[in-house]
């Protein structure tokens, strides 16, 4: 039997990283580890990070777990099939909630032979501040830690005493009972101690949130997404990771000027000699992996996933403004082989057992 171990969480909370140190953590113990990742669209960084790591993966494009549950069974069923995985690592949407309803009670109630799930986990970001209590997107946040049943609070190596003490206050008032872990994505804090738990426990009885549809919709609509893929060429040699850093500072700063907010952006560049990864959070950029200052390339390939609160249109606006000025700049050129930029549909599950 598979054991299911998925992680929720909202955009840039730092899921993937989380999920592929757990991936190596678990090889390293003797286990045999799968991936499904998630998203709204295709060409996501996510995949293309868990095949990297050599990590048997299927994405689940087009929609969120809930509202593509027969594609999700497909999926865990295909890498039962050909990876026999003793663990399998699953990456909802960053905008998903309502799993336990949608995705837990139906794997429960007619998966149970073939599927032995673990707790839901889910992600809270400790650098930022808990969701307010009005406004579609701190509805949906809320809405996420409310129906955790076990919490992570990640990027604790970054974040003050004080920032954390909010999240513990926090947590106690909103969601009393819920364990709350202090973790670390980057350091490994806490990784070794979390495995414990979702390899030890089972998923019992779990609560189906109360929740409004409506809203949540909302929350989805308000938030405009991009993918793009492509492949650049450059007149001289240049550093790859000054370009991907350019690329994502120019996106993220075009969106500030004009009054919108970032929700998360990733951008992972590579050819056959190296990879640049980086993430951006609002005004803030961070490097997942660093590429040698020391080589330079004349070509490589590239995804990027934007996720803001802006009009789908202006986000590809600015997305191609600023892969045309890193261009004048380092003189290199775009070939864009994918590129979508919509708003996601209203959430539909194919099951609700309240």
């Amino acid at each position: 039997m598979t054991r299911l171990v998925v992680l929720g969480g909202f955009l840039g909370a730092g899921k993937t990283t989380w999920l592929l140190q757990a991936a190596h953590a678990l090889a390293q113990r003797g286990y045999r580890v799968g991936y499904v990742s998630n998203d709204q669209g295709a060409q996501v960084v996510d995949t293309a990070l868990a095949q990297a790591a050599d990590v048997p993966v299927a994405e689940i494009a087009g929609g969120c777990f809930c509202c593509r549950y027969p594609e999700l069974l497909t999926a865990l069923r295909a890498l039962q099939a050909h990876a026999q995985p003793d663990v399998v690592l699953a990456e909802p949407v960053g905008s998903c909630t309502d799993l336990v309803a949608t995705v837990f009670k139906p794997l429960l109630a007619y998966e149970a032979a073939s599927f032995d799930v673990a707790p839901l986990s889910v992600m809270l970001d400790a650098t930022a501040s808990p969701p307010a209590d009005a406004g579609p997107v701190a509805y949906l946040k809320a809405k996420q830690w409310e129906e955790a049943q076990l919490a992570l609070l990640n990027k604790t190596d970054r974040a003050s005493r004080a920032q954390q003490a909010v999240w513990q206050a926090e947590t106690h008032r909103r969601v009393p009972g819920l364990p709350l872990r202090a973790v670390s994505g980057r350091t490994g804090q806490g990784l070794d101690a979390w495995l414990d738990i979702v390899l030890g426990r089972q998923c019992i009885e779990p609560e189906s949130l109360v929740i409004d549809y409506a809203r949540y919709a909302q929350a989805e609509a308000t938030l405009g997404w991009l993918n793009a893929r492509g492949h650049i060429r450059a007149d001289r040699a240049g550093r790859l990771g000054d370009w991907t850093r350019d690329v994502a500072q120019g996106i993220g700063r075009d969106l500030e000027q004009a009054g919108h907010a970032l929700a998360h952006l990733k951008i992972l560049a590579w050819n056959d000699a190296q990879r640049a990864k980086g993430s951006q959070i609002g005004a803030v950029w961070t490097w997942d992996f660093v590429p040698d200052p020391a080589l330079r390339a004349q070509g490589w390939e590239f995804i990027l996933n934007v996720r803001a609160d802006a009009a789908p249109a202006l986000i590809e606006e600015y997305a191609r403004q600023s892969l045309a000025r890193v261009g004048r700049a380092r003189r290199t050129r775009h070939y864009l082989t994918h590129l979508e930029a919509f708003a996601p549909l209203a959430p539909r599950p194919t099951h609700r057992m309240a």
